[in-house]
């Protein structure tokens, strides 16, 4: 498939598990990634706290992998991720919310910025 006629760059990368991928080395995901899209169309690959960042020329190539993954032999495939698994929201975040306590009778931090600001509050 030609990704080039695709006008739109990709903004965003794609992503995928470090775990995902076993002890392969960053060279030799590359070469997966490369076989399912073509080398041309990637621009490199970005290890980041335990998630792959995958860098492409264009939005079609990355939407491609996206909705294919990466085939590593017949039997494993690995799950590509169109945002980051780990930000709230995406696919594993099992991360709690997070939540503000303030003592009671106590002004929140915001509270104390918009006083000293001469906020109405």
């Amino acid at each position: 498939m030609d990704y080039l006629k695709d006008i739109a760059p990709a903004k965003e990368p794609a992503f995928i598990f470090q775990e995902d991928t076993g002890d392969y080395s960053a060279y030799s995901i590359c070469k997966f990634i490369c076989q399912k899209v073509g080398e041309r169309y990637i621009r490199g690959i970005q290890l980041v706290r335990n998630v792959w960042r995958i860098y492409f020329h264009t939005n079609a190539a990355r939407i491609d992998l996206i909705n294919k993954g990466i085939t590593v032999n017949e039997h494993t495939t690995i799950k590509v991720y169109g945002s980051n698994p780990f930000i709230d929201g995406g696919v594993a975040s099992d991360k709690p919310s997070s939540s503000k306590f303030t003592p009671k009778g106590q002004p929140s931090l915001n509270q104390k910025r918009m006083k000293s600001q001469n906020w109405n509050l």
